[in-house]
């Protein structure tokens, strides 16, 4: 996979390239009941909620933060 260079998601810096990555790579995991992303770069309401599922499903997160960033994960703890 390439290297995003800022986070993408809920509340990332959502730079046009980032998202494209990630939403290539989405679409490759075939998440169930989900249809492929449209490739625009451009992290919407699908993209943030495809990768939520992604957190949630394969991740195991406890509270999916809908958001990837470069080198790791964010983990959203409540309180």
């Amino acid at each position: 996979m390439t290297k995003i260079t800022e986070s993408v998601g809920h509340d990332g810096k959502n730079f046009h390239a980032d998202v494209k990555v990630i939403q290539n790579w989405l679409n490759d995991q075939k998440l169930p009941d989900s249809k492929p992303l449209v490739i625009d770069g451009i992290a919407g309401k699908r993209t943030v909620k495809q990768i939520t599922a992604f957190q949630h499903i394969v991740v195991k997160m406890k509270f999916p933060d809908g958001r990837v960033d470069p080198g790791g994960v964010r983990r959203c703890e409540r309180w």
